[in-house]
């Protein structure tokens, strides 16, 4: 899981890995719904930053085929930056896990993956979820 940092893991322009050290899996964050996901993606790639992963700045976009919405693996296999991309690398957006595999298949990933994800108490993300939606997306009083 641990090892020696490549080259590339070095060489990043703007996130640097502390010490000699880097994670050597690829890090996929799987999203459920009203469980303080957006800041355990922040927190992903803070760790991410830390320890030499690709993706921390450079958001691999992973989304699935909804209304108004394209295929990020798709678009990426394509374009440059598949060329720039490099592992192991951070997949922390909203993506489900269905989806990550999809891109992992996609872009013939070779490192192994090591999947995090955050559960909530039931009741607790229930009413975050009634609040989110009714209240504040909508105004309806609480």
């Amino acid at each position: 899981m641990w090892g020696n940092c490549s080259a590339r893991q070095r060489g990043q322009m703007v996130w640097k890995p502390v010490g000699n050290t880097c994670l050597k899996r690829n890090l996929l964050y799987v999203r459920v719904h009203k469980t303080g996901s957006s800041t355990v993606s922040g927190v992903m790639r803070r760790i991410a930053a830390r320890h030499g992963l690709y993706g921390v700045e450079e958001k691999i976009e992973v989304r699935g085929p909804w209304p108004n919405q394209t295929f990020g693996p798709l678009r990426m296999a394509r374009g440059w930056a598949a060329k720039q991309m490099f592992e192991p690398l951070l997949l922390a957006d909203h993506a489900e896990a269905r989806y990550q595999d999809d891109f992992i298949r996609l872009m013939r990933l070779r490192c192994r993956a090591l999947r995090v994800t955050f559960v909530r108490e039931p009741v607790e993300r229930a009413l975050s979820g009634i609040f989110y939606w009714q209240v504040s997306r909508k105004g309806r009083p609480p």
